[in-house]
């Protein structure tokens, strides 16, 4: 004798569960299918354009008043892009060597905008190469420094790498400098870094490493 097979009874309550199921399958199915394309970043903008021909390397985009900045690589075609956030920033060339030129001193970045290299004044910006300190006495101290392109350049100092002090700049467009540290303590330890530029811009100012040296004692070297 076989066993019947029994015939599953459906209720109005089956009905009703299996047409949400239903529901809530095709829903899920629908935000699955049309799940949009995470937008981009906001608050960046593209910015494109060429720099002059030949002028390969890359491009430095620098955070005005930082040495913060992107670096964005120029094609063998001299064309470049890049997504910046909104705000002011300088433009330097940078080559082969990581010499790096000031291209353009100011640009405001706040909507996507093309921007033409091809016609601009171009400033190297100097890199200090050497740094002596030949005579500290009790309360004063000769530093010379050289740097690899024609600049101006001032010394700061003081008795921790915060310095506190600063030097009048000589202005004299040179390769050497040499300046006079007064009004030291005997027996003292002083911090100091050369700041050089060309033709009084910040874009093109630059840093050297920290540096120290120490007084004689009273009585010598006064």
């Amino acid at each position: 004798m076989k066993t019947p097979h029994s015939t599953p009874r459906v209720t109005g309550k089956t009905v009703l569960v299996l047409a949400l199921l239903s529901l809530y399958s095709g829903l899920w199915g629908c935000g699955q299918a049309s799940s949009p394309t995470a937008p981009s970043a906001p608050g960046l903008a593209v910015v494109s354009g060429t720099v002059p021909a030949g002028r390969t390397g890359s491009l430095v985009f620098r955070v005005a008043g930082s040495t913060a900045g992107q670096e964005v690589p120029v094609g063998a075609d001299g064309r470049f892009s890049v997504r910046l956030p909104s705000g002011r920033y300088s433009v330097l060339l940078k080559n082969a060597s990581g010499s790096l030129t000031l291209v353009k001193r100011s640009l405001e970045v706040e909507d996507d905008l093309t921007i033409s290299l091809l016609d601009v004044a171009l400033v190297p910006i100097p890199t200090v190469i050497s740094v002596a300190v030949p005579l500290a006495g009790a309360r004063d101290a000769f530093i010379e420094w050289e740097t690899d392109v024609e600049s101006e350049g001032r010394i700061d100092y003081g008795l921790d790498a915060s310095y506190g002090y600063s030097t009048h700049t000589d202005s004299a467009m040179s390769k050497t400098h040499r300046l006079q540290l007064l009004g030291l303590q005997p027996s003292t330890s002083y911090h100091f870094r050369i700041v050089v530029g060309r033709h009084g811009l910040d874009e093109v100012q630059t840093y050297s490493p920290d540096y120290f040296f120490s007084t004689e004692p009273p009585g010598q070297g006064e």
